[in-house]
């Protein structure tokens, strides 16, 4: 194990690590595989894997292609066929099948990552809170790390191979921040770190809706993890009433400086029309906010389950909140049926999370146990 005078690791188990100019990792290089095929990656803008290349002594070839889902992979599609992959709450794949349902592998995980579950069950490399793992020897974990985009991490060790250099997740009353090289601050279970440079949980969910929506979009980060997303919910739903707030203001402050230039015969004309201007702009992206908070709740948000002509399970593979982890995790759930279905519909459901992660209403068994005996 070596690492330079940054304290980045540049050698670790016959690997040796190159970075660039800023300290990102970009090539891994295995002494036990000179001379052997290389393999390439074709990314989105988040740094999300969509293909896998193998360049064979100048001969290229496809080796799959990555279906995600708001950033967690779903399914892998390869010259034989195609895999589907199921994730846990932290996005991680747990269990591979195929198109015909068969179970391929079922993968088990130690708590910030190692493998517990033999390793060579299959040769997916989309392993841990859905991260792509090295795998440079299928049949043993001893090289395994994990390209967390800005840095690589070692489940071993639970410890990053680099220093951590985003300020963002310093925090001076969280001591396990002050570690530049530890992990989901020490908690692998709640945290996730989409690209090893700050870990997320629900009021990071919360903050990146609010601001992403006051962008109109712009910035938002879409994760597997279950506290994230429903942070995010409940920002989407906040930003419902901002957007309408501001809109409202908007659309009066305009309104009044009209009205007072048209009352009082040139009397406001010095103020009257950049105030109007201002209005309306301000009305405009209030609007726009609006939209695209509903369209976020619409899109991978707040969903709706169990119609009055129902038959089946009301919640299906529906989690069921209690009213403490709701609390918990800052939602008022009544406050959110009563926005969503008003105050007489709000009593028939229930809220929770779905096999996706999404925030999620469902009728209540007590509903439905009224409908059927009526």
């Amino acid at each position: 194990m070596a690492y330079d005078s940054a304290g980045t690791m540049t050698a670790w188990s016959l690997n040796t690590y190159k970075y660039d100019a800023v300290g990102m990792p970009w090539e891994v290089v295995a002494s036990f595989q000179a001379g052997a095929p290389s393999r390439w990656t074709l990314r989105d803008l988040d740094g999300k894997v969509l293909r896998e290349l193998k360049n064979n002594a100048g001969t290229w070839s496809v080796e799959r292609d990555y279906v995600m889902r708001d950033g967690t992979p779903l399914a892998a599609v390869t010259p034989t066929g195609t895999t589907f992959l199921h994730p846990d709450h932290l996005g991680t794949p747990r269990l591979i099948t195929n198109s015909n349902g068969v179970t391929l592998a079922f993968h088990v995980y130690y708590p910030f990552g190692e493998e517990a579950t033999a390793v060579n069950m299959d040769a997916e490399r989309m392993k841990f809170t859905g991260h792509e793992r090295d795998l440079g020897i299928l049949t043993s974990a001893a090289d395994d790390l994990d390209y967390m985009h800005a840095r690589f991490y070692n489940g071993q060790t639970g410890r990053f191979l680099s220093v951590d250099r985003s300020k963002a997740s310093m925090q001076s009353d969280r001591p396990q921040s002050w570690d530049r090289f530890s992990y989901a601050f020490g908690n692998p279970l709640r945290y996730i770190d989409p690209d090893a440079r700050n870990a997320l949980d629900f009021a990071n969910g919360l903050v990146n809706a609010i601001g992403s929506n006051v962008l109109l979009g712009g910035g938002r980060v879409n994760e597997g993890n279950l506290d994230y997303k429903a942070g995010q919910a409940v920002g989407d739903i906040a930003s419902l009433f901002l957007g309408a707030g501001e809109a409202h203001g908007g659309l009066i402050a305009a309104g009044g400086a009209l009205a007072c230039e048209a009352g009082t015969i040139g009397g406001c004309t010095p103020v009257a029309a950049p105030v109007a201007a201002g209005g309306a702009l301000v009305a405009t992206h209030g609007i726009g906010m609006t939209i695209t908070a509903a369209k976020n709740i619409l899109d991978s948000g707040i969903s709706f389950r169990g119609q009055s002509n129902d038959t089946g399970s009301s919640a299906g593979n529906v989690k069921k909140l209690t009213e403490a982890q709701l609390k918990e995790k800052g939602i008022d759930a009544e406050v959110v049926k009563q926005d969503l279905l008003g105050e007489k519909e709000a009593g028939h459901f229930d809220l929770g999370f779905d096999s996706n992660g999404s925030l999620t209403l469902f009728r209540s068994e007590a509903s439905r146990s009224r409908q059927t005996s009526t």
